[in-house]
């Protein structure tokens, strides 16, 4: 494999297992410098061991990082930008199926504090990284976001607590954020992307580690049908470094298991302006994050 990524630096969240550990895998074979961001640290020099198995000389650097803790997302950030310039974001970590309501120290519902809350205040924080090198965020989305009839603005604090529901709630507003975000780059004329990316039905072991009915049943029929965490990670891969790609573009398998990656369509939900506002709008009032970028329809 060519190295036609040497020079560029790339930070993935949740990098220690699944799919950001493919695509750490992948990019570091394409010569790019990796930073495994990761909330366990014995995972993460596993992880580092392992991509190393087969990427003998991979750029990758370990940081500690707990997306569920805004003020670890601070110290994460605040680090990072010591570090130099970014050519991607990869917002992939995530949490699912939480059998019931949980709190983090910040008052945020558990499944939304780590699949978008935490990632929308990194994102944030390391514009000015991003802006050094014309980078791009990549949001991390799922086919599960189809599930949800209507944005849910509480952010998973009121009302019945369904955990898959909740889960598919927090994977719809990721997409929804993203596509908010490249809306307000353009408006602020930022070399600065936005793009989101699902891996289709990618049979990473995110639900076998839950208990209960419906995770046993989504892994059971996900083994057979779904694609490996190499095959899934290969949409987000595309996303973050594909030249044919622009921000606002949505990049999934051309299948819904499994497929080269290509720009699909985000459901009318995800990519209503009105909904992305709302959500944002809620994004920065429970985190207290402000984005340096206008929002285009403040005139």
């Amino acid at each position: 494999m060519t190295h036609d990524l040497a020079g560029r630096r790339i930070l993935i969240t949740g990098a220690s297992g699944g799919l950001g550990l493919a695509s750490a895998e992948q990019l570091a074979a394409r010569g790019a410098q990796i930073v495994l961001a990761v909330r366990n640290r014995e995972r993460g020099k596993a992880a580092e061991q392992r991509i190393r198995m087969t990427v003998q000389h991979a750029a990758l650097e370990i940081a500690d990082l707990d997306l569920a803790d805004q003020s670890s997302v601070d110290a994460f950030a605040q680090d990072q930008l010591r570090r130099g310039p970014l050519d991607a974001l990869i917002n992939n970590a995530g949490t699912s199926m939480v059998p019931r309501r949980t709190l983090t120290s910040d008052g945020f519902e558990l499944q939304h504090a780590t699949n978008l809350l935490g990632h929308f205040r990194l994102t944030a924080l390391m514009m000015p990284a991003l802006e050094q090198r014309a980078g791009r965020v990549v949001w991390l989305s799922s086919v599960v976001a189809w599930a949800p009839r209507r944005i849910d603005p509480s952010l998973g604090l009121a009302g019945h607590y369904n955990p898959s529901l909740v889960y598919a709630q927090s994977k719809l507003a990721c997409g929804a954020i993203g596509l908010e975000l490249d809306r307000r780059l353009r408006a602020a004329e930022s070399a600065v992307s936005s793009v989101i990316a699902h891996p289709g039905w990618s049979n990473t072991g995110l639900f076998a580690q839950h208990p209960g009915f419906i995770p046993r049943l989504l892994h059971r029929t996900g083994a057979p049908l779904g694609s490996t965490a190499a095959d899934g990670a290969r949409s987000q891969v595309h996303a973050a470094v594909s030249p044919e790609v622009n921000g606002g573009d949505y990049i999934g398998p051309r299948w819904v298991g499994r497929g080269t990656p290509w720009k699909v369509r985000p459901r009318r939900l995800m990519s209503d302006p009105q909904s992305g506002l709302r959500l944002w709008t809620a994004a920065e009032r429970v985190t207290g994050v402000s984005f340096p970028i206008p929002d285009e329809r403040a005139a």
